[in-house]
């Protein structure tokens, strides 16, 4: 019993203990919850593989969660801007245990994106594998905006003191006993201020202003900024130097006293625009009153203000005060076309080159041709009316001889084998085409007529029309061109035609017809054509000589070279380093027997035209890739036959063999192929050191273009040559768009054939 009673009093003693640690455990428990929720970080803790299984408020708030039970169950790749971001986190746990401090962009919810700091642990198991992953973050947004705007402030400030088109100087003001400024010192200037004062830096600092200027031309800014240092008050002026023969406008301030700092800005141009305004407008009141144009002002209501001599003349009037004050009604044959004007004028602000018939002071009547322009106040109503006159008579009467000889030549033309025409700008049609016309394109003179100037140039050839476009702009510059394109006659056909034309303008310079002699080229031009081609074909095979010519001299003769060298120093040591030059000279004759093997395809490929045929590419792709058995290749495949020949190997061969020579060790390569419309599209993609984005093009005529060393560039100028020659093309882009120094991806398309395939592997 004692015994029992003894253990009894243990086991009591053991609960006690077990219900104190136990409570103990609660409390610990309850406290870690509270910090836990309280907590602002936001606390996280997820599965391997993302799923989020708990979180605390500030996590929800911080990722845009509804509350902090949503979070439980989501996958936390979702918060990621790279879902990729979560293998990472795992690696570096397993191989760290936690990282700490690692500012990241996330998303969230709602898609937003923010910044955030944060601190990742791993628990593991005892077998060392990880069971969870505890996340502590906080919204660092608002810090990395400010960094970010303190950071663009800073660069402002950096980029205004730097500014070109703004000098700046700080500069220290020195006085004399009695505290008057008698000189100043340079202390800091920009690169503006050397490139305004042609002074240098090293030639002003900390030197005083009469050391680099003459005392009197110093004298008045010494005043001036003496001033701005000693009272704070801000100035802004204009000064000359005339030793730099300079104008500067300058703003001037002080945030010390004693100091002054000051923004210059070199005026000199904008002073000799000034005095030359000055010179223009005398000039011009000198052509006003000189003017052969009668130039007039009047006011709303018809009052003459203001008129030139030769105003005077034309409308007869016997002096200029005589012309003044006195209605230009007086001088209309119908008084209504004032009111007509003055409505155009307030509906378009101009009325340009219109003939009318005016009357003179004795009655007499005469044509003229004028220009009027309106002056208004801000709220649209005309002030006044300026008017530029010429008298049109005699040009009238020429015109109305002119009409009648052009009756003489109409008849010359219409007889003509050359078409020739006259087209209305301002109408936008043909008013004259010989009835020739008709042979040559199939359109009646009528038809042509009824085409509008876009009709036209639809008609043109899309090839011709820029050029054409750009030949009439010029010649309405010149009034003559010449236009050689071609047109979509009423057949069909496009016909060469060869149009020389002449612009004739009005009196101010306006195109008003454009008129010309069209012929029918056509014959000459297809012997021209067949001409070039022949001069092509010479031409094409004038560069392959000079290529094959190029490689011989060239890559070979380097090779060989090199060659030799080794060769010489093996024959003069027999051992030690004997096997090191072998080795070497056995690289240099294996890259001479790469460079001719790529050398006699090439003059295979341009030998002769293809013999292309069916080719089972997966055939091809799975023997090349065997070619690589050091090399990690993932292949994707699809059946199918291509348009090719037995040169098709090549074009594998030398895009994996470039990725394993260019991308370094442990590169891995991947080939892919999709059809896609009648065309298969292949890509061979690495993750070796990519091609920069202004390489992309180049890379493929680098040989061409003899940007290379010895033999490189070859291989894929024989890519691309095998392509064309199959009918498709190859391009380059980024394995990662937007990243390409994480490899390249080359991709080419080619014909399928309409072959029955075979079944898949």
């Amino acid at each position: 019993m004692a015994a029992i009673m003894a253990e009894n009093e243990t086991l009591r003693r053991e609960n006690a203990a077990l219900q104190s640690v136990k409570d103990a455990l609660r409390e610990s428990e309850e406290r870690y919850r509270r910090l836990f929720e309280a907590d602002l970080t936001g606390d996280v803790v997820a599965a391997p593989d993302g799923r989020i299984l708990s979180c605390n408020p500030a996590f929800a708030r911080i990722f845009g969660f509804a509350s902090r039970g949503e979070a439980p169950g989501t996958d936390i790749r979702d918060l990621f801007e790279d879902p990729g971001d979560l293998d990472r986190v795992v690696a570096s746990l397993r191989k760290e245990g936690k990282i700490e401090n690692v500012g990241r962009t996330r998303r969230r919810r709602d898609g937003t994106r923010i910044h955030i700091v944060e601190n990742v642990v791993g628990r593991f198991g005892p077998g060392g594998e990880l069971l969870e992953i505890q996340g502590y973050i906080y919204d660092d947004s608002e810090r990395k905006r400010a960094e970010e705007a303190l950071r663009e402030s800073m660069e402002w400030y950096r980029q205004a003191l730097d500014n070109p088109l703004i000098g700046y100087a700080h500069c220290e003001v020195v006085v004399d006993a009695a505290g008057k400024p008698v000189d100043y010192i340079y202390l800091e200037v920009n690169r503006a201020f050397e490139l305004f004062t042609g002074l240098r830096w090293e030639e002003v600092a900390n030197r005083r202003v009469t050391e680099v200027l003459h005392l009197d031309e110093a004298a008045g800014i010494i005043a001036i900024y003496g001033n701005v240092a000693l009272t704070g008050e801000s100035t802004a002026f204009q000064y000359p130097v005339p030793t730099l023969a300079k104008w500067f406008e300058v703003t001037a301030f002080s945030h010390q006293r004693g100091r002054f700092t000051t923004f210059f800005t070199d005026i000199t141009e904008r002073k000799r625009v000034e005095e030359a305004l000055r010179e223009s407008e005398e000039r011009y009141r000198r052509l006003f009153e000189d003017d052969l144009t009668g130039d007039f002002l009047t006011v709303a209501d018809g009052r003459i203000i203001a008129c030139n001599p030769a105003f005077v003349r034309m409308f007869g009037f016997d002096s200029v005060d005589d012309a003044l004050d006195t209605n230009i009604l007086d001088l209309y044959e119908d008084p209504r076309d004032r009111g007509m004007l003055l409505a155009r004028l307030q509906r378009d602000g101009k009325v340009e080159n219109e003939g009318r018939v005016r009357k003179r002071r004795d009655g007499a009547r005469i044509h003229v041709v004028e220009n009027v322009v309106g002056r208004f106040n801000a709220d649209g109503e005309l002030l006044e009316t300026q008017g530029y006159v010429y008298d049109d008579s005699e040009r009238k009467r020429a015109e109305e001889a002119l009409r009648e000889s052009e009756e003489r030549f109409r008849a010359v033309l219409e007889n003509s084998l050359d078409a020739a025409y006259r087209r209305n700008l301002r109408a936008d049609r043909y008013d004259y085409m010989s009835p020739v016309i008709r042979e040559i394109l199939g359109f009646t003179p009528e038809e042509m007529a009824a085409m509008s100037l876009e009709e036209v140039m639809e008609r043109i050839h899309p090839d011709d029309r820029r050029s054409v476009e750009a030949e009439l702009d010029a010649a309405a510059a010149s009034a003559r061109g010449l236009l050689v394109y071609r047109f979509l006659a009423k057949s069909g056909e496009y016909r060469w035609l060869e149009d020389h034309l002449m612009v004739i303008r009005d009196p101010g310079g306006r195109p008003l017809y454009r008129g010309g002699i069209v012929r029918d080229v056509t014959g000459r031009k297809e012997a021209e054509a067949e001409l070039a081609r022949v001069h092509r074909d010479l031409r094409s095979a004038h560069r392959e000589a000079n290529l094959y010519l190029d490689i011989l001299t060239h890559d070979i003769g380097n090779t060989e070279n090199v060659s030799d060298l080794y060769a010489e120093l093996l024959v003069d040591s027999v051992e030690g380093q004997a096997a090191g030059y072998a080795a070497n000279l056995k690289r240099s004759i294996t890259k001479s027997i790469e460079i001719l093997g790529i050398v006699s395809k090439i003059r295979q490929i341009h030998a002769g035209p293809p013999t292309l045929r069916p080719t089972d590419l997966d055939a091809v792709i799975r023997t090349e890739i065997d070619h690589f058995p050091a090399v990690p290749i993932s292949y994707e495949g699809a059946s199918c036959k291509v348009v090719a020949d037995g040169l098709l190997c090549e074009v594998f061969t030398n895009l994996i063999g470039n990725a394993v020579k260019h991308g370094g060790p442990g590169v891995a390569v991947t080939v892919r192929v999709e059809e896609q419309n009648g065309e298969v599209l292949v890509t061979v993609a690495d993750t070796g050191r990519g091609v920069p984005d202004d390489q992309k093009e180049e890379i493929f005529h680098r040989y061409e273009r003899k940007q290379r060393g010895v033999g490189e560039g070859l291989g894929l100028y024989l890519v691309q040559i095998l392509i064309d020659r199959y009918g498709g093309r190859i391009w380059v882009e980024d394995r990662v768009p937007g990243h390409p120094e994480e490899g390249a991806a080359f991709s080419f398309l080619l014909r399928e054939t309409d072959a029955v395939r075979p079944s898949g592997r």
